[in-house]
């Protein structure tokens, strides 16, 4: 693989219904309950292969890893169709799904780095389980690493890119054909995307809203490159404000339509 700014090696990291610490809104005594209720892990299960998966198979730049950190206690039935969503995704070292007990998620992200012997830098991308990237987002994301090349010395690391607009889809109880809402934050988690050594602390480590401002970061505004979900399931304390803006045409705008094609298949029945 190329020593190239654009050629070091990504990982996409999701965590799916992984018990450990972080700033989740649920109670850690209430977790393993609400986290492995049958409802929540369908509504999560159709949101990570119509979005989350979905997104990535569309990726004009199929250069990544996928990785899926999700908890030992988890289903033997979901873990099945966590495992055929993957397969049917991805050749079998395209992705890696690690069952880990509960526990910090920034030392399985570490382990597995380290273990992967990835190289001296490793590209890290945050994506959760029910999140979405535009389809040149990759892509994207590689020319900008490009262009900040001379930024990237052992002394400037970690460096950030923050992708500042997206989309926010907010599903009713009703239905799974979401409201759609456009959005700016500059330092957001959505495709947060991070580059240090796989030894060093990783993009599950650090507070996304402060790590980047005090660390190099490159704040990216111009085309929506992300769609976040608002529904019953969120782990994460998320909620439509005043600052999401409507988008008349829904699933069917134009410009969202063009840069997440995937998200056609929300409308679809099956």
């Amino acid at each position: 693989m190329s020593n190239t700014p654009a050629g070091l090696p990504k990982v996409i990291v999701t965590r799916f219904s992984f018990i450990g610490n972080s700033g989740w809104k649920i109670p850690m005594a209430d977790r393993e309950a609400i986290l492995f209720d049958p409802a929540r892990l369908n509504m999560r299960l159709w949101l990570f292969e119509r979005i989350t998966v979905a997104s990535l198979l569309a990726q004009s730049d199929q250069s990544f890893h996928h990785y899926i950190l999700t908890s030992d206690h988890l289903p033997e039935w979901a873990l099945d169709r966590l495992t055929v969503i993957c397969r049917r995704a991805y050749a079998p070292d395209r992705y890696t799904i690690d069952r880990q007990p509960i526990g910090n998620a920034r030392k399985f992200l570490r382990q597995f780095m380290v273990a992967k012997q990835l190289g001296d830098l490793v590209v890290q991308i945050v994506l959760d389980d029910d999140d979405g990237l535009a389809s040149n987002f990759v892509a994207c994301m590689a020319e900008q690493l490009t262009a900040a090349g001379d930024r990237l010395t052992p002394e400037q690391l970690p460096f950030f890119l923050s992708f500042s607009k997206g989309y926010g889809l907010v599903f009713s109880d009703e239905g799974r054909t979401p409201e759609v809402f456009q959005h700016r934050y500059p330092y957001i988690n959505l495709g947060l995307t991070m580059v240090d050594a796989p030894s060093a602390p990783n993009i599950l480590a650090i507070n996304h809203l402060a790590a980047p401002k005090k660390a190099g970061c490159q704040p990216i505004g111009g085309a929506p490159m992300f769609v976040r979900s608002v529904h019953g399931f969120n782990d994460s304390r998320v909620a439509q404000t005043e600052r999401w803006k409507p988008v008349a045409g829904g699933l069917g705008d134009a410009e969202l339509a063009d840069r997440f094609p995937y998200l056609g298949r929300l409308l679809a029945k099956d």
